[in-house]
């Protein structure tokens, strides 16, 4: 199984990666710091759930998640997450909850699927991994008869509709029913704190909101597989239900009667799908034998080989015109483990041996690169032939997928010239990837701050890989970020990764006193909080401590051991991850 305490530290790690860098940065402190002995034995376990057992109250920030933009201007979602603490204790809880077996997947049920091993180094199964059997599934029961249909419909609101009380008595019963106290104890006062602090429904950020929200949609589940067996799929508020043409209407009647009162059904992102429709939307886009993935991994394990090769390697890659971030690469490549761990993989995959990557000429890493651009840019060529507009039709979301599939790749392996050639659909679905290319070629970051996330992350790596100077940013650049105590969280980040410079005083004079604070305890390491009221940034103060800015970044772009995750933030783009 491994050391209980590196388990709950790559779990938490992997989830605080998926929220925020600045969450991430404060929850690999915790663990660089802490002592030795805690590995060692069962202190730091018993420390956890001492504090599950006896805290009250949590502590939590509000922070504003990027979820579209249209002709109105930016919409945001509004977001809790705990602290770095109180994603360890939660991380730590959900694999006591996994462990015990109280609440199971359900076959029906593709999302936020709890772990069947605790070794493992997520809270949930990856979610890609839930979305891909999903529609596996879709197509085995669609292979059954392909006449029938997809009626696939929408919760509208999912999270922010649920009734919160509700929801926590019946998670509660759940675990009170299986009579197990001390998983019931443990859960209890972090559960009973968060969603507290929403004022409707459950917040959105936190793992156990997800457990709760599943399971107060269990009788509802229940009932509509009974009514459609092996013909029922729901991925959280997005479900699919297999039927005759002339069942459609039956269909929507007994999914309304059976959802909970509060919550309804978006009527605009109702869909009708045939198994022609559904074939284009389950494609896989990438047919490659080798993958941008699979050739960061050769990256990876050749600079854990050849440290010394670096700069040649990347003077080669840069002369080539890729965007390859090959500093965090490195960085990556000098943990031995994650090397040894690449080398097995390569060997599961019959790939590559020791041997081969040890004597491997940079020219043919290169090469391999120039081969998939060659493919990727013939993707992007054929693709852009077809039509693109903002219509939810089958055909057009499965060609708007594709097409940011391919543009989100080329992001690493085309110059910023080249990028800025690309003919991009001007469409809604392709506004954060025509962003992150405007920032880059015109230098002008002040619009993208306002998208957060991935789009803030990849716009830092590609500017740090290019070599582009730091950017000032005045008095008057940053009064045209409107909205700026929603996107503080960006201006941060883009910090933190030395791209940018700016006056404290100037931007201190635009925003409220909480994010007035939150600025200056992570960026400035001697600074000390003043409301010791806010146990959120008293706690990030404690971890930041002494740290320099050298040092954050080091974090920020290294890993804390093989089993954590380090995907480029452009690869997915379209995932919708925002701060």
């Amino acid at each position: 199984m491994g050391n209980l305490y590196d388990i709950v530290a790559r779990r938490s790690l992997n989830y605080a990666g998926s929220l925020n860098p600045i969450i991430y940065l404060t929850v690999r402190c915790f663990f660089e710091s802490f002592s030795d002995k805690a590995r060692e034995d069962d202190f730091f376990m018993d420390f956890l759930e001492r504090k599950l057992f006896i805290r009250n109250n949590w502590a939590t920030k509000k922070y504003k998640l990027f979820k579209e933009k249209n002709v109105d201007g930016f919409i945001y979602r509004d977001t809790l997450s705990l602290s770095a603490f109180g994603i360890i204790a939660e991380s730590y809880l959900m694999l006591k909850i996994a462990d015990s077996s109280i609440i199971k997947n359900k076959e029906y049920v593709y999302s936020y699927l709890l772990p069947k091993r605790t070794s493992s180094s997520r809270n949930f199964v990856y979610y890609f991994n839930g979305y891909k059997k999903r529609n596996y599934s879709i197509n085995q029961a669609f292979n059954e008869n392909q006449n029938q249909i997809a009626i696939v419909l929408d919760l509208e609101k999912f999270y922010p509709s649920i009734d919160k009380l509700k929801s926590k008595d019946i998670f509660f019963d759940k675990l009170d029913i299986s009579n197990n106290s001390y998983i019931y104890q443990l859960s209890e006062k972090i559960t009973s704190s968060v969603l507290e602090q929403s004022q409707q429904g459950i917040p959105i950020g936190l793992n156990i909101n997800h457990l709760i929200a599943q399971t107060y949609l269990d009788e509802f589940d229940k009932q509509l597989n009974r009514k459609f067996p092996n013909k029922y799929f729901r991925y959280v508020d997005d479900i699919v239900i297999i039927c005759d043409a002339s069942e459609e209407g039956d269909v929507k009647r007994e999914v309304m009667l059976n959802l909970p009162n509060e919550l309804k059904i978006n009527e605009t992102k109702t869909d009708r799908l045939t198994y022609d429709d559904w074939k284009l939307l389950s494609k896989d886009h990438d047919n490659q034998n080798e993958s941008l993935h699979d050739l960061l991994h050769l990256i990876t394990a050749y600079l854990s080989m050849h440290p010394s090769k670096l700069d040649t390697l990347a003077k080669d890659i840069r002369k080539a015109g890729y965007n390859i971030p090959l500093k965090r690469v490195a960085n990556q490549a000098k943990n031995s483990k994650f090397m040894l761990f690449l080398v097995s993989l390569f060997e599961k995959k019959k790939k590559y041996g020791v041997t081969e990557i040890y004597f491997m000429k940079a020219e043919i890493i290169v090469g391999k690169l120039l081969a998939l651009k060659k493919f990727y840019t013939g993707q992007f060529k054929e693709l852009i032939k077809l039509n693109y507009d903002n219509d939810n039709s089958a055909e057009n979301r499965s060609n708007t997928q594709h097409l940011k599939y391919i543009i989100n790749r080329l992001l690493y392996l085309s110059t910023i010239d080249e990028l800025s050639e690309l003919e991009i659909p001007n469409t809604e679905k392709f506004n954060d990837t025509k962003e992150v290319i405007y920032a880059l070629s015109s230098k002008d970051l002040t619009q993208v701050i306002r998208y957060g996330g991935k789009v803030v992350q990849t716009v830092c790596e590609l500017w740090i890989e290019n070599e582009f100077e730091i950017l000032d940013l005045s008095y008057d650049d940053l009064k045209k970020i409107t909205s700026i105590d929603n996107v503080i969280d960006s201006i941060i980040v883009m910090a933190l990764y030395k791209i940018i410079n700016f006056n404290m005083e100037d931007i201190l004079s635009m925003i409220d006193i909480e994010n007035q604070e939150y600025i200056q305890v992570v960026l400035d390491s001697s600074y000390r909080v003043k409301n010791q009221d806010n146990e959120f940034l008293l706690e990030i103060q404690g971890l930041l401590k002494d740290k320099s800015l050298e040092e954050k970044y080091y974090l920020l772009t290294t890993k804390y051991d093989d089993k954590e995750e380090s995907l480029l933030s452009g690869l997915s783009l379209d995932m919708g991850y925002s701060l």
